[in-house]
């Protein structure tokens, strides 16, 4: 304890110091390009000076990480890499280099990921075709009016969500809905590279994100949905719709609810909100210091939805 708090206090922003231990359980596991000796020595009460080090892996990076990297520099086992994945993704995403392959599992996530969100997309369209419905663009073109994109995440905030009015079952099964190839190829290009935008942390990983959706489709199939069997009328459908607060009635707020749980910690740095205000001057004051990791993955999710590959033009859609 004496020895980590003199560490504490003579600690530089932005570096990783380490005891004399640490490093040598770091060469002995091979590791030791990882390490640089501090010039000065850290005095500690009742230990006299100590030799301490800064822990330096590889490059510093500013932006996004692969979730299939290793900090050392090694590839990872795989085919496919970050920088394959997002080679259709344009210019303004940023930080894009240097990726090394994925590892198996991230692609496995990667498929996972794609296959239930391409499930919950046959819903929509089987609910826009139960509906007559062709699309929902003139909801988008009004939205843009009172959006705007000097705002923050927080700003556009809305403290209710109107969900749609309960219609009935859908009898068109959607296992019947063959989404188009090019769609399948742009969802998959997508969540390839929301995968890469998460940094290899121990835990607000893109396996952690996976986790997340995961429980989150798990959660969605349990809440009680309407059906209309012989069992059943309609009044007690539509009461039980309103129970659920019509969730399970609308394909696309599933889908939106299963998105946001992909994208909630890219980028996400390893540390809490409070921590990251102290040594991210930048990032907290674009944020004005609240929900800074929560807004930055939201922000540079969409910045790779609304690249031309995807033509998307404005992050109001996913409000819609």
């Amino acid at each position: 304890m004496n020895t980590a708090s003199r560490m504490e206090s003579t600690g530089m922003r932005d570096m990783i110091q380490i005891s004399q231990e640490t490093s040598d359980l770091l060469i002995e596991a091979g590791k030791s390009s990882w390490i640089m000796p501090r010039e000065e020595k850290v005095a500690a009460k009742g230990k006299g000076d100590l030799q301490t080090y800064w822990v330096a892996v590889g490059t510093s990076r500013s932006g996004s990480n692969s979730s299939g990297m290793n900090h050392s520099g090694s590839e990872a086992s795989g085919s496919e890499s970050c920088s394959k994945a997002t080679s259709s993704i344009g210019e303004g995403v940023e930080n894009q280099q240097d990726f090394a392959p994925m590892s198996a599992k991230t692609e496995r996530l990667i498929r996972w990921n794609v296959n239930v969100l391409g499930n919950l997309l046959k819903q929509v369209q089987a609910r826009r075709q139960e509906d007559g419905a062709v699309g929902d663009s003139k909801v988008v073109e009004d939205s843009l009016e009172t959006c705007s994109e000097d705002n923050t995440v927080l700003e556009e905030v809305q403290e209710t969500i109107h969900l749609p009015t309960y219609k009935g079952d859908i009898s068109i099964n959607p296992d019947s809905i063959e989404l188009p190839d090019d769609v399948v190829h742009e969802l998959h290009e997508y969540v390839a590279a929301v995968a890469c935008m998460y940094r290899e942390n121990a835990f607000h990983n893109f396996e952690h994100a996976s986790h997340v959706t995961m429980s989150v489709v798990k959660l969605l199939s349990r809440i009680v949905a309407p059906d209309l069997q012989e069992s059943i009328n309609i009044d007690m459908a539509s009461t039980l719709h309103d129970h659920t607060y019509g969730i399970t009635s609308d394909p696309l707020t599933q889908f939106a609810c299963v998105f946001s749980a992909l994208i909630h910690d890219v980028d996400h740095r390893g540390v809490p909100n409070t921590q990251l205000i102290k040594e991210n001057l930048t990032l907290a004051a674009a944020y004005k210091n609240k929900s800074v990791a929560e807004q930055n993955s939201v922000d540079l999710s969409w910045d790779i939805l609304m690249d031309n590959s995807f033509k998307k033009p404005s992050r109001c859609h996913l409000q819609h």
